[in-house]
C-alpha cells in the first residue's frame, strides 16, 4: 500500500428505505473532495423502497453496495 492510499478515507453510508434522498447523497460525497476518498460503501439494511436500484445506477466508480 503506497503512503498516497494511506492519507484516503473510505465512507461509509448506512441506509434503510432511502430510495428518494440516496442519489444526491452519493452524488454529494462524490463531488466532495473526491482526491481524499478511496471508496464509498453503502450498507443497505433490508430497504424495502428503491434505495438499492437507484444507488446501482449511479455511475459512481468508487461506489461498493454491501
Amino acid at each position: 500500500m503506497s503512503s498516497q492510499d494511506n492519507n484516503k478515507i473510505s465512507v461509509v453510508v448506512v441506509t434503510f428505505n432511502s430510495g428518494n434522498q440516496i442519489r444526491e447523497c452519493l452524488r454529494s460525497i462524490d463531488r466532495h473532495e473526491n482526491k481524499f476518498i478511496k471508496e464509498i460503501i453503502l450498507v443497505d439494511n433490508s430497504s424495502k423502497d428503491n434505495t438499492l436500484v437507484v444507488a446501482s445506477k449511479l455511475k459512481i466508480k468508487k461506489l461498493k453496495i454491501i
